[in-house]
């Protein structure tokens, strides 16, 4: 990676201080990062673990039936099932509540590079999810708005400084957080986040502010302030400063663009 627009996918990605990939070469001092909120299984009931032959992601239903999640979780997938952990814990493995009827994925999306694409929409049976879904906001989320993010993802990065290698664990378990978003460009919103607990109490901050998302995390929402959709997460993508990875950018698709409003609209929504 040496530029700024490298990008990692979240696929296996909840939403902690985080980064994409399973291993990242760096030169950091071994750190742990959680900054996430633990939620129990009755939480974000609509926000349920989609799991593939391909590795695990989050997603959102829109109603009893429809899941929206990013289109690099699927493409190229043989099954496609939602569930939730056993007992609130992976270790139990994971509860499986319905396997996927269909699916369709963005047109325009080709690639991890697309993440202003990155949109999917998967059909289970009626009734997957009794309590029905979340709204998306049509017109999106403005430029510093406080948003929530919510996801299965990884909640802890260990970096290995002899052997220059991140390596991310802790998925399966849903969390959810706050930040903030610092930028809207290229159909994509973007915000920074601390990377370890210690950052977090140096800067006065608490348990589930100033999150990222991680691995495991991709397809989860962006919610604003009256749970209403507002983002998917697609990607993360590193900060560099004088040649060194300082932080990275949690990427989510804007629901508010042309392309993603036209692809929603075309499936009912």
């Amino acid at each position: 990676m040496s530029k700024l627009s490298t990008k990692i996918g979240l696929l296996t990605l909840t939403m902690i201080s985080m980064i994409g990939c399973k291993k990242i070469t760096e030169s950091n001092s071994q750190t742990k990062v959680t900054n996430g909120i633990l939620s129990k299984n009755t939480e974000f009931r609509a926000i349920q673990l989609l799991i593939t032959d391909q590795g695990n992601c989050s997603g959102t239903f829109l109603n009893d039936s429809k899941f929206l999640t990013a289109a690099h979780c699927i493409v190229g997938a043989k099954e496609i099932k939602v569930g939730e952990p056993r007992l609130g814990s992976p270790l139990f493995g994971n509860k499986i509540i319905a396997e996927a009827e269909s699916w369709v994925v963005h047109p325009r999306f080709k690639s991890n590079q697309d993440s202003q694409y990155d949109l999917a929409i998967v059909s289970f049976p009626k009734g997957t999810s009794p309590l029905g879904g979340l709204k998306i906001k049509k017109e999106g989320a403005a430029l510093a708005e406080n948003v929530l993010i919510v996801g299965f993802g990884n909640s802890v990065i260990e970096r290995d400084a002899p052997n220059q290698e991140t390596t991310q664990y802790g998925n399966g378990f849903k969390r959810y957080g706050s930040n903030k978003i610092e930028s809207k460009e290229g159909g994509l919103l973007r915000f920074l986040g601390v990377l370890s607990e210690k950052e977090a109490e140096k800067k006065g901050l608490k348990t589930g502010q100033r999150v990222l998302s991680a691995e495991g995390d991709s397809g989860g929402p962006m919610l604003n302030a009256k749970s209403e959709i507002v983002g998917v997460s697609s990607a993360a993508e590193p900060y560099f400063a004088s040649g060194k990875i300082l932080n990275y950018w949690s990427l989510y698709v804007d629901l508010s663009t042309t392309s993603s409003r036209e692809f929603l609209e075309q499936n009912g929504f």
